[in-house]
């Protein structure tokens, strides 16, 4: 994903600094770096974005703010309290939906019940994997590589928000952190995970945000901690370098959310029908667009 400028932007984490129309999922995303020191400063700043929404005919309207800590407002969505250089700050993810992009109550109620089960679940650590299998970080990607993670992306997911093809992949491998899990006996990409990575400056100070995305292990080689592993190999070599590690779950699929319980990430909230999604699922969803968890946890502390 590029920008206007024909700078790379993580397709994920998207523009930051202004509101744009994200067309593929069809919704305004957002990414303030304004602390909002007062309700009356974030409800200017929503009403913008709300005003863009309206003009652009968006289903969805998606912004994250700094806010004073423990500042509430009707559109929150999620919440991650801030630490360090940012103690006394919340990152507030707020969200609003049109009529026809509304869920249903069935889906909220399932998808609730999935989650506190998984929060009062036994935490799993995955501090080693078979031997049949070996971790290294991508730089850059073959041929065969490339085959092999689009087999493993359009086999993980139905749709997905973004393009996955082999151009989309070898962006990612160069602008991104990527930790993949191969099977030793015949080399092939099983498993995979993605660090994007942002530095901004704030009006407080710079930030430095990971998301993890574009999680997705094979089939056949499912339930065997992969992916967990892997990312447990990934934040030690990041967790240094940001503020905060995050990641958007898919709020239907239990494995996924089970994996960043496991991997000691905490619980900030739910994103409703947030972008096009879809694959593997506990729970049935309506329509094009699915629900995504947010989970996190801090990064450096200076």
């Amino acid at each position: 994903m590029s920008g206007s400028d024909g700078c790379y932007v993580p397709p994920s984490i998207g523009r930051i600094g202004a509101p744009y129309h994200d067309e593929n999922n069809n919704r305004v995303k957002y990414f303030c770096l304004d602390v909002q020191e007062t309700g009356e400063d974030l409800d200017a700043m929503v009403q913008t974005a709300l005003c863009f929404m309206e003009e652009t005919g968006a289903t969805r309207m998606t912004s994250r703010f700094f806010v004073r800590e423990r500042m509430e407002h009707i559109l929150e969505e999620a919440r991650i309290p801030l630490s360090d250089n940012y103690a006394g700050l919340d990152l507030l993810f707020l969200g609003k939906n049109t009529q026809e992009r509304q869920d249903d109550q069935a889906t909220k109620y399932l998808e609730k019940k999935m989650i506190a089960e998984v929060l009062a679940a036994k935490i799993h650590p995955h501090e080693h994997i078979s031997n049949d299998y070996s971790v290294q970080r991508l730089t850059c990607v073959d041929e065969k590589d490339e085959r092999a993670l689009v087999a493993l992306y359009q086999e993980a997911f139905t749709t997905y928000t973004t393009s996955l093809n082999p151009e989309a992949i070898r962006a990612m491998v160069e602008h991104s952190i990527v930790y993949a899990v191969r099977e030793k006996r015949t080399g092939d990409i099983v498993s995979i995970v993605v660090a994007e990575m942002s530095h901004m400056e704030t009006s407080h100070r710079e930030f430095g945000i990971c998301e993890l995305s574009e999680m997705a292990t094979k089939e056949e080689h499912r339930g065997k901690g992969l992916v967990t592993y892997a990312t447990q190999l990934l934040i030690e070599e990041i967790k240094d370098d940001v503020d905060m590690i995050y990641a958007e779950a898919r709020a239907c699929h239990r494995a996924i959310n089970q994996s960043f319980r496991n991997l000691g990430f905490h619980y900030g909230g739910r994103l409703e029908k947030h972008c096009i999604l879809s694959g593997a699922h506990e729970v049935e969803e309506q329509g094009p667009y699915e629900n995504l968890n947010v989970w996190y946890v801090q990064g450096r502390a200076k």
